[in-house]
């Protein structure tokens, strides 16, 4: 579990104080008579319950981050109205972990950029000289092929995971992948 799933917990936590503070309050307001609001925070101390389980849910999808984001955010909300000076703790916690969660890349985004029409020619001509092989991607096999960057200081990337080659490497640092 990453850094989101952990503030989304510590958050819960502290929405289940803030919660179990809020029906406390209610309860102190029943037993002495002082408003008729106490059913009133009884259900906002639940609120608190709820909306806490949904911000330590969301910290669980960080790895999906429009899912683990939204949740997040509609905890960081959702606790606050509910609860509002108890729920500002909680608020932050899950305030920061949808940050987190927007703000990292998804392991699966790879940009790519196709070359245009004129630049192809070249390309083709670029990758043939370093005899590199075509990069495939193949969950089934122990070995990575290699494939070129042409642009600003070219190099060469793992086929099985991205990441950026040693030269003249037999191995890859971050998969451990054999490059062929």
């Amino acid at each position: 579990m990453g850094k989101a799933f952990w503030i989304g917990l510590i958050g819960g936590f502290f929405g289940f104080v803030g919660g179990i503070a809020a029906i406390l309050a209610g309860s102190l307001s029943a037993a002495y008579e002082v408003s008729s609001q106490a059913g009133t925070l009884y259900g906002l101390g639940f609120a608190a319950f709820v909306f806490s389980i949904i911000g330590i849910v969301g910290g669980i999808f960080e790895r999906k981050r429009l899912i683990g984001g939204v949740l997040m955010l509609v905890a960081a909300v959702g606790v606050l109205i509910s609860i509002s000076i108890f729920g500002v703790l909680p608020f932050l916690f899950f305030l920061v972990g949808a940050i987190v969660i927007f703000a990292r890349k998804s392991e699966h985004e790879v940009v790519t950029h196709q070359p245009s029409v004129a630049h192809s020619q070249s390309f083709a001509e670029a990758q043939s000289a370093h005899d590199v092989p075509p990069l495939r991607y193949s969950d089934q096999s122990s070995t990575a092929e290699t494939a070129t960057v042409v642009g600003r200081g070219s190099y060469t990337v793992c086929g099985m995971c991205g990441r950026k080659l040693a030269p003249h490497a037999n191995f890859c640092s971050g998969c451990g992948a054999t490059i062929e």
